[in-house]
This record gives C-alpha cells, structure tokens and sequence, in this order.
C-alpha cells in the first residue's frame, strides 16, 4: 500500500503521471490547462459598442408606442450601453514602454556592452548600453534642443526603433520607429494642443493613415486617411456638440465633399451626397439605421417616382421601408383632374371646422362598415387632399408644392398640413419656406399656445409649422402598416380615433373659449357665422371694450350706435334717424367684406371669436375696430374700411 500511494503521486521528467488502475501500473498525460482567449483590442470593442447601440435603438423605435415599461427598461440599458463606449473612447492607449516606477526586469548585457554616459558629436547626452562599437542599443538620448529619445535604437543607424519621443514643444510620440528616419510607425502621438493620434503613420510624411484622431474641439475621427494630407478619406466622424449631424459614415473626397450615412442631432438618419459646407447635393434618404449604408443600395428602379409604383387611390399595400412617400406619389397622380376639380368645390364650399374635424369629408360615400374598409377610406381621403390642396409634384425630389388659394382664399389661413394629411401613418415630413433647409416637423398634437390642442406637425420645439401656398413639404416617415397584420389595422384604427376625437375636442369651444355643450351630431357654428351674427346679437359674457364717445358723422362717414355703447341707452329707447339707419345699412353691406379679414385676423391670433364694431376709430376716416375675445385674453384689431371695399 505504501508503494502505491508513492507510485499515486510520482511524475516523471516528461510530465507524465504514474498510478494505478484495476490493479495495474499507468500512466497519463496531464491534461492541459486551457489557454484564456485574448483580451479583444480597444477598436474591437468600439465597434462591439457600436453595434449593440445601433441594435438597442432599433428596438426601442419598435417600442416607441407599445409598452411603457419596456420602453423605460431599453432606454435604461441604451443609457448604460452608451456610458460604457464613452468610458472606453476616453480612455488614454495602454503605455507602450513601462515609466520609470514600473516594476520591469533589467536587460542583461552582453560580453562587449557597457552601461555609461557619454556626449555625442552634436552635443547631445547619450546614457544607457552601448555596444562593442561604442553604439547606443538602449537608453536615452537628449538633445540640445530639449528633446528626448528613450528605447531601443539600431546599432548601425543610430536612429531609435521603439520607445518614446519627447519634443520640446510639448509633443510626444510613443511606439514603433523607422529605423532609418525616426518616424513614428505604429503608436500614438499626443500633440501640445491636446490632439491625439493613434494607429498606422506613414514613415516618408509622418501623417496618420489608419487609426483614430481625437481633436481638441471634441471632433473624433475613425478610419483611413491620406498619407500626405492627413485628411479622412473613409470611416466615421463624430462632429462637436454643435454641430447638427451628429455622426457621419462614409468616404470624403480631397475637396471635402461626402458621401454616405449621417446620423442627426435630432434623431433621423439620413444616406446621400454633402459638400464640405454641409449642403446636401441631390437629396438624401431617410434610412433606420447608421448600419444601413453596408447594406447594398437599392436598384435604381426603385427611384422615387408615380410611374415606377401602380397602385389604386382605394386600395393600399404596405410600402417598403423608407419609401411612404413613393406610394402616396403613386396614388395620387392616379387621381384625374375631374377627380381633384370635384374635391376642390367639396373643400372650397365646406365649412372650415368640418374640413378640420371630418375625416370622410370626401369619401363619404365609400363603404365603411368595417375597420380595415374605414382605414383605407382614410388613406384615400388624404390621397385626394394631398392632390386638392398641391399644384405640382416633383417626382425627383418627391416634394409636393402647396396651394390653398387654388381651392379658396381663406384656407390660405384656416387650414394647416395636418388637416391635409389625415393618414396617422404620416409621423414626420420635411417642410421648405424660401429657404434652402428644410424644417423636420413630426405629427403631434399642439401643446404650446398657438394652436394648443390642434392635430398637426410640429418643430424640433414643439411649436407648430405654419404652411402657406407656394411652401413645399415632402413625406420622410418610414413605413405604412399592413392592413393584413390584424394587430397593426388595430393599432392605426386606435390612432386615428383618438385624433378625431381630438379634432372635434379643438372645435367644440364656445365664443367665450369654454367647451360647447352642443352634441357631436348638431351642426358646428363657424367663425364666419359668429361674424356675422355682429350687431344682430349682444356681446358675449367677457368685459366689454368701451371705445371713446362717438364723434359728430361727417358727410359721407358710415357710423351707427354701438352695442359697447353706455348700457342706460338701449335700442328699444332709442329713435333712429333716417341718418342713421342709412348708415347702419352701409355697415352691414360692408361687414360682409371685412368677415374674411377679420377671420384671417382671428385665425392668425388663433382666439375663438370675432366681433367688429360699429363705431369709427377716428372722426375723419370710416374703420372698423375688430374685438378679438378669447379665453386667454382680448384684444382690439383695427381694420379701415377702404381696406376692404
């Protein structure tokens, strides 16, 4: 027994292990440990960052409107995602050479190398090992300038191969050198600036050619660049704080320009072509994500355009991603000009609250007994808008010219693009006002004053974008949902009735901006009518405006006794003249011309009623002073009747 606990535990010079089993004597191999797999490099991890970002964002766009848990739950883990890439980005490169109170084993000399300090021709001080041939192999050199060389250096060119560059100006360079210049090779340079460099340096211009670049303003640049410009010829450039694209991936061109993905400060992502100033030349795609630009590019074919995409005004198929506005392109030119005629006296003889609130105004006699038969009426609806209310189309840039006049005057000023395009599926456009950026406005419901609770589009501050005839508007958003995904019919129709309760919520408000009490089956009052209901009516429950005493009427001069005039004279109590009656006629005969100003005045305002005076603003000239009633606060507009007449 003894024996066999010594034979148990005895290992013989080849590694081998000897013991028994079943009685008899073996041996075996030890197992071998296994390796640990290598640290992955920092650029490796970058990237892996990258990667699940783009990923952890993409999920979270598909939880946008879903559930509220989940979304806070992604947004917590994105948040944790993109703190750790920072971390990593700053973090200084892993020192090359260990510093002189690093713990490192000393080199041992060879038979003919000595350790000492000597001057150099050009007096510069050389300490460290030297060779059989007096030749500085490792130490440092410093210069008479202030620089100073430390590592290894070749014996025959004396120029240093590996170690660390400092330059008096503050400059350090740090790793492989080219033997016969000195240039740093492979490493990273740290310039007095605060500028860092990291990566792959050309040996003749000593400019950076593959790596990083870090600048002082906040810039990071990631790629390929070129060896005698040092310019970023293709990667990604994360640009500073203010500026509005955020991120870029692509290629550049000497002259700046460049093509490829940009990602923007206010979330959309975007692929084409930019001049070194940053305008687009042509236009750029919208695309959902920066991972898209490695995805191969779709067939020229599928370039925006009606004739490239049939499709029926009454019946709608998903689009692909990125392509919404090439199917309502298609659609719409499908309308004929018998059609767009029709509807445009429909809109145009329609009041302006049913136009805003009727969501069927002109496909009301469509059958829509059904869910998915209402959300196909719905996406005809906004077809046949879209072609009322534009004038041209252009199919290269899928931009729509708008023309409100071109149905009626006033809607020049009572209908918005929200009232246009009705479709809930429409989440983002482009707007162009004489300029050549566009405003990226997202469907939302108003919540800032002007226009507080209207369904429309909106800036990046909340505000919403007015429209008049001759702005263009192009559609940016995504995709359509599929009508035959039973949850995403639901989804749209949940939307679209909680917008057209919303739209009717926006015009049920009384003259006093109180809620109405009327049903939603009793016809609305416009602001048109409640003008013209002037003089006809007493003023609503608000403080009056008490204008001045009433001068004597000059010849020719249009006044009549006011209803804001002092509440002891009635007109029960009071005798007209023949005078005043033919005055008070003028009045009503001009007050049918000054309702559209005064509309106009009241929608630009946006209060919720207008009543116009019946007494001049001054003794030589006939005006109007227009009381402008809210429930926010009032106010008194002027209007001179030879403005109108």
């Amino acid at each position: 027994m003894g024996i066999h606990k010594h034979l148990n535990c005895f290992k013989n010079f080849s590694g081998k292990y000897y013991g028994l089993k079943e009685n008899r004597l073996v041996f075996e191999e030890k197992p071998s440990e296994p390796k640990p797999a290598p640290e992955p490099s920092k650029d490796e991890q970058i990237k892996d960052l990258q990667a699940k970002i783009a990923k952890q964002e993409k999920q979270l766009r598909k939880e946008k409107d879903k559930d509220k848990d989940k979304k806070e739950k992604l947004e917590k883990i994105l948040g944790e995602t993109r703190a750790k890439l920072k971390k990593l980005q700053e973090e200084p490169a892993k020192k090359l050479l260990p510093s002189s109170d690093e713990k490192e084993e000393k080199r041992i000399l060879g038979p003919s190398e000595t350790t000492k300090t000597e001057g150099g021709e050009n007096g510069e001080k050389m300490e460290g090992t030297f060779n059989a041939q007096n030749k500085l192999i490792e130490g440092t050199i410093t210069f008479k300038n202030g620089d100073v060389y430390s590592g290894t250096f070749d014996p025959e060119t004396g120029k240093l191969t590996k170690g660390k560059i400092i330059l008096k100006s503050g400059d350090t360079q740090e790793g492989d050198f080219d033997k016969t210049t000195s240039r740093l090779t492979k490493g990273r340079k740290k310039l007095a600036s605060g500028e860092t460099q990291e990566g792959d340096f050309d040996k003749d211009t000593g400019k950076l050619t593959k790596g990083k670049i870090v600048l002082i303003s906040g810039v990071i640049l990631d790629g390929t660049f070129d060896r005698t410009t040092g310019q970023i010829m293709e990667g990604t450039k994360t640009n500073e704080k203010g500026n509005p694209a955020e991120i870029q991936k692509g290629k550049w061109e000497k002259t700046g320009k460049f093509s490829g993905v940009i990602k923007f400060r206010d979330g959309t992502i975007r692929r084409g072509t930019w001049d070194k100033t940053g305008k687009a030349i042509g236009t750029p795609t919208q695309v959902p994500s920066m991972e898209e630009e490695d995805k191969p590019k779709p067939d020229a074919k599928a370039a925006p355009g009606p004739e490239k995409k049939p499709a029926t005004s009454a019946e709608t198929t998903t689009s692909p991603a990125g392509k919404l506005f090439e199917g309502y392109a298609a659609r719409v030119e499908k309308i004929d000009e018998k059609t767009k005629g029709k509807d445009k006296k429909v809109l145009g003889n329609a009041k302006i609250p049913d136009i805003r609130s009727n969501i069927a105004l002109l496909t009301s006699d469509k059958k829509a007994d059904t869910v998915k038969e209402k959300a196909v009426n719905l996406k005809e609806e906004t077809d046949r808008r879209i072609r009322a209310y534009t004038s041209r189309y252009d199919s290269k840039t899928g931009k729509y010219t708008l023309d409100y006049e071109g149905v009626k005057r006033s809607h020049e000023i009572s209908i918005g693009l929200g009232d246009i395009l009705l479709d809930p599926d429409i989440k983002e456009v482009e707007i162009w006002k004489d300029r050549e950026k566009p405003i990226i406005a997202k469907r939302a419901t108003v919540a800032t004053k002007r226009n507080k609770e209207r369904v429309g589009f909106v800036d990046k501050d909340g505000d919403y974008v007015t429209t008049f005839t001759g702005d263009k508007f192009r559609i940016v958003t995504e995709k359509e949902r599929n009508f035959g995904n039973k949850d995403e019919l639901t989804a749209y129709h949940n939307e679209t009735e909680k917008e057209r309760k919303q739209r009717q919520k926006f015009e049920w408000f009384s003259e006093a901006g109180e809620k109405s009490a009327r049903t939603e089956g009793k016809e609305e009052k416009t602001r048109r009518e409640s003008v013209a209901k002037v003089g006809k009516t007493t003023p609503p429950v608000t403080p009056p405006v008490t204008p001045p005493a009433t001068p004597p009427a000059k010849t020719g001069e249009t006044t009549t006794p006011s209803h804001v005039e002092d509440k002891k004279t009635t007109e029960a109590t009071k005798e007209k003249s023949p005078e005043e009656l033919a005055k008070a006629e003028t009045i009503k005969a001009t007050i049918s011309k000054v309702q559209e100003k005064a509309d106009k005045v009241a929608l630009q305002m946006w209060r919720d009623s207008i009543k116009i005076s019946e007494t001049p603003k001054s003794p030589d000239s006939t005006s109007y002073a227009i009381l402008v009633e809210g429930k926010d606060t009032n106010s008194t507009i002027e209007i001179k009747a030879e403005q109108v007449n």
